[in-house]
């Protein structure tokens, strides 16, 4: 099969895709892959600001219409019902979403170190990367199959 053929199975026209922690590096270049595919980024993040930000320099670099943002609480049912409501079409759902924690600290018990890791961390890490990862699938999901399809 040659490139363009290869290329042409790729393309994303008119594809709506959702992508959690999309003002985040990662999530900015999966909105980029996106974009560059044809389809509509449609980036979900709790970060009004880095939204922004986000919006901005991808509407720069790619033109406006290519981009979208919603704030939205992926911990939080009613957030991500409000959320799916306001996205409209969601052809592809891309569960990127984390806390990421900064592991740095000096010594032998160092924040960095598992022994240092507060509960409060951890939960909230689960809550973000499984419990947000589900809700969204689940509510996504079902904004698919009222479509017809669509891919988590």
């Amino acid at each position: 099969m040659a490139l363009k053929g290869v290329l042409d199975s790729f393309k994303l026209d008119k594809t709506n895709v959702v992508i959690t922690g999309g003002a985040g590096l990662l999530g900015q270049m999966h909105a980029s892959a996106v974009i560059e595919a044809g389809g509509t980024a449609i980036l979900w993040d709790i970060n009004k600001v880095s939204l922004a930000i986000a919006l901005k320099g991808l509407s720069s670099k790619y033109g406006r219409g290519n981009c979208r943002v919603v704030c939205v609480d992926i911990t939080s049912e009613t957030s991500i019902k409000k959320a799916v409501s306001q996205t409209g079409r969601i052809d592809v759902l891309i569960n990127n979403a984390a806390n990421n924690p900064k592991m740095s600290g000096k010594g032998k018990f160092g924040q960095g170190r598992l022994e240092s890791f507060q509960l409060n961390d951890w939960d909230q890490d689960l809550a973000v990367g499984l419990t947000g990862a589900f809700l969204c699938a689940k509510y996504a999901g079902a904004q698919m199959v009222t479509q017809g399809g669509g891919v988590i």
